[in-house]
């Protein structure tokens, strides 16, 4: 199949037709297995496609990679690694070494290509003549831990203030030599301990400004010595073996999920033969292989109670079976060793319709886009059908042991992410939750009763510094409810926080069924007597509840109580927000240009359902 994909893909590039020849390979990506040998292949192949002729379908990204190692044999991972997300990787390869000069130099190479996305190269060896001595105090090793973050917070800065571009950068992996053995680890100052503690800093630093490709932990799981002998950086400076192309360009895709803000967040599983051994509807609950008394057993426990601790961290599970619903659910309800329960499930789906059909359904009663879904099933004709019925499905064939299931969702990095908050690791009980409130929409007669049976709370108030990491979330993963797009980070959100020109807003909503968080960022400047909004964004979960009413409402009492005579806006409108494209007339601005929106002070309430809570933060 892969050879005869990559012949089809190089007969359409030889007769003009990029796109073809792209998709051709984006295909062949999501269907087959990435090892090293169809990665360079791929890749190379995808290094003739150039922004001129790519055509407007295809989405180009401009990519710089630059680092202290050898670059040049991960450019064919990179291409893969966007392939897949439907971009095709124009690529500037900085000179050998020089990243410093690079980012520096206003006048280099990078700065003249105009960077989208940065790859910064960086390997642990590169760091051994600055590693403190055995004998150095914890005092002097922070010091050298200090001049290495703040040389990168600096080079950081630049590429961001420059180019407001995406950083993926290595993370660094362990020294692989242990000198005196254990003792060696014993100290703060030794190679594994200095560049343990220079990673952590490092992470905490970049404060959501790099997304980080996580090598450190892949040389772990590999062996330093398959992952990137000595003798192969010594020779080339190679940063890994060609071998790990495959798994290195994974790594690559996830990082750059994590930038793009392209994490999935729904996990929909198959049942027989995924979550069980054997099929309930003929094995009985009895029948089933599943927890202790058989290694094919323990291994389907093993993979729920890995789906239960996605859940746990803020991926939503929902299930997509061809079975009877009574049936299916019964080892949710009965088995002694199934750790999940029905209520872990956002959405619990059997039928016998085809998956694609099950999987739209699923996401119409989420109103979460197919583009956030991974379906796991060990069925290879059902993932062939997604793919080709909905592509932007990601789909994980599940194949050999029940024990390998976890590894092989792992692999892929679909839900890697940078940080998360208390309101993603509560997301999943948020969406099970809406889908009981969607049922309860259906059984009223009217949105009036519905709002009114919810039972709102919900309180609006000037941010607190514990606010940012979930306000920064809001700003950089919101689509639909996002007025203007200006994708503000933490660095300005920090700064507008402490700020006496501006006004950060934080908006917290509770119902009967689920206490749903922050879900509501609002980001405005004083200018004259004006509050000017620079930009609103909300959670697509908590749409169409009155909380826009609320908001502008209590945005209106804080004018009041700052004698400001009004509210201006601007909308800038897109393909994913048009969902909002009436906010501010139905809120009462009037029109004030083509874009901009004005709202006077003395405005008369609107009504909402959502009763004040008076929560954390006051103004």
């Amino acid at each position: 199949m892969e050879t005869d994909s990559l012949s089809s893909a190089r007969r359409a590039l030889e007769a003009g037709e990029s796109g073809a020849a792209f998709d051709t390979v984006r295909r062949l990506l999501a269907e087959a297995t990435w090892t090293a040998v169809l990665v360079k292949s791929a890749g190379d192949l995808l290094a003739h496609l150039s922004a001129d002729t790519a055509g407007a379908a295809i989405a180009v990204e401009r990519v710089a990679v630059i680092g202290g190692c050898t670059t040049g044999l991960l450019l064919p991972a990179l291409r893969c690694a966007l392939a897949e997300e439907g971009r095709l990787a124009v690529v500037y390869e900085g000179p050998f070494g020089a990243y410093r000069q690079e980012i520096l130099d206003p006048t280099s190479g990078l700065h003249r290509f105009g960077p989208q996305t940065v790859l910064l190269v960086r390997s642990w060896r590169e760091l051994m003549p600055r590693m403190p001595l055995p004998t150095a105090t914890s005092a002097q090793v922070q010091s050298v831990v200090d001049a290495e973050v703040a040389e990168l917070e600096g080079l950081w800065s630049t590429l961001i203030e420059r180019h407001r571009c995406r950083i993926l950068q290595h993370a660094f992996e362990l020294p692989d030599l242990s000198y005196i053995g254990a003792a060696e680890n014993a100290h703060a100052a030794s190679g594994p301990g200095f560049v343990a503690s220079l990673d952590r800093r490092l992470r905490e630093s970049s404060g959501g400004r790099v997304a980080w490709v996580e090598t450190g932990a892949a040389a772990q799981r590999a062996g330093s010595e398959r992952w990137c002998p000595a003798d192969l950086y010594h020779l080339a400076k190679l940063p890994l073996h060609p071998s790990q192309l495959g798994s290195y360009a994974r790594l690559v895709q996830g990082a750059f999920r994590v930038a793009a803000n392209r994490t999935r967040k729904v996990l929909v599983t198959d049942l027989d033969n995924t979550l069980w051994g054997g099929v309930i509807g003929d094995d009985g609950l009895s029948g089933v292989a599943l927890g202790p008394g058989s290694p094919a057993g323990e291994g389907f426990e093993s993979f729920a109670r890995y789906l239960l601790g996605l859940k746990q961290r803020g991926v939503i599970l929902a299930v997509c079976s061809k079975n009877d619903p009574a049936i299916a659910a019964q080892p949710f309800r009965e088995h002694p060793h199934m750790p999940l329960r029905e209520a872990d499930f956002a959405v619990f789906h059997c039928s016998w319709d085809d998956k694609a059909s099950g999987l739209r359904r699923i996401s119409a009663e989420l109103n979460l886009g197919l583009d956030s879904f991974v379906l796991v099933d060990d069925n290879p004709a059902e993932c062939a059908l997604v793919r080709r019925e909905l592509p932007e499905v990601a789909t994980v064939h599940l194949q050999g042991s029940a024990s390998l299931f976890p590894y092989q969702v792992e692999a892929r990095h679909l839900f890697d992410r940078d940080t998360f908050t208390a309101e993603d690791i509560a997301r999943a009980e948020m969406y099970r939750s809406r889908s009981d409130a969607e049922r309860l929409r259906s059984s009223s007669t009217d949105l009036e009763s519905f709002l009114a049976d919810l039972r709102m709370e919900g309180h609006l108030s000037l941010a607190q510094p514990v606010d940012l990491e979930r306000l920064a979330q809001l700003e950089a993963k919101t689509n639909q409810f996002n007025t203007t797009t200006a994708r503000f980070q933490r660095a300005d959100l920090e700064r507008f926080l402490a700020s006496p020109t501006h006004a950060l807003f934080a908006f917290r909503l509770r119902d009967r069924f689920v206490d749903h968080g922050l879900v509501s960022c609002v980001i405005a400047e004083y200018a004259g007597d004006r509050l000017v909004l620079l930009n609103w964004t909300m959670s697509c979960r908590v749409f169409s509840r009155g909380a826009e009413e609320f908001i502008r409402n209590r945005l209106l009492e804080h004018c009041q109580e700052r004698n400001l005579s009004g509210i201006s806006a601007a909308f800038h409108p897109t393909q994913k927000n048009e969902v909002i494209a009436d906010l501010f007339p139905r809120l009462g601005f009037l029109r004030e240009g083509e874009s901009r929106w004005q709202l006077a002070g003395a405005a008369p309430p609107l009504p909402s359902r959502i009763e004040d809570s008076g929560g954390p933060g006051g103004e």
